[in-house]
């Protein structure tokens, strides 16, 4: 599957972030706990790197369905909310995973969709970063 750079690049600042808060649980746990930490931003931040693709995905396919597009675009919204309560839920139940660093690493989406507004290179029609149209 072919994604484009704005896809790219969130999934970059989704990895960054999730890295910035495993080393920030380093420094506050400083033992073994970090770990459990760790794997609750790593499981909720691969998930959100899924949901960029997944938007990205309904999005292009939406764009060309006409009429049908509202209840496709509904449908993948639900898909994605019941994909995210399935990881909560694994996160909560599961005795090896941190409950805290599930929910930091729900932020990674967050913080990558608010930095594409600032960071990413304006086009030539004030855009955020995708292809101008030619014509």
């Amino acid at each position: 599957m072919k994604l484009y750079a704005t896809s790219k690049r969130m999934i970059l600042v989704i990895c960054l972030s999730a890295f910035i808060f495993i080393l920030a649980g380093a420094v506050v746990y400083r033992s073994a706990a970090a770990l459990p930490f760790a794997l609750g931003v790593i499981l909720t931040s691969a998930l959100n790197c899924a949901k960029a693709v997944m938007i990205e995905h309904a999005v292009i396919r939406s764009a060309d369905m006409g009429e049908n597009a509202k209840r496709f675009v509904g449908l993948q919204y639900g898909l994605r909310l019941l994909l995210t309560l399935a990881v909560l839920a694994v996160c909560v139940l599961s005795p090896l995973i941190n409950v805290w660093g599930a929910a930091v690493g729900l932020f990674t989406l967050q913080i990558s969709a608010i930095s594409m507004r600032f960071f990413s290179p304006q086009d030539q029609t004030g855009g955020n970063g995708a292809e101008p149209i030619d014509g």
